[in-house]
């Protein structure tokens, strides 16, 4: 699957982004619960090929 997200697999794209999503939700509602403040989220995604 990374070598199809890495090749531009639109179908792969989209699962990954969404599972990325899951786990950010998930990870936001514990920072609620430690009142937890996350200024800028810098996705590895963004950096990883530069």
């Amino acid at each position: 699957m990374l070598q199809q997200r890495e090749s531009g697999d639109k179908k792969v794209k989209a699962l990954r982004k969404k599972m990325r999503n899951w786990a950010l939700e998930g990870m936001s509602e514990t920072y609620k619960i430690y009142d937890c403040v996350i200024d800028k989220a810098y996705y590895e995604s963004d950096h990883y090929l530069k």
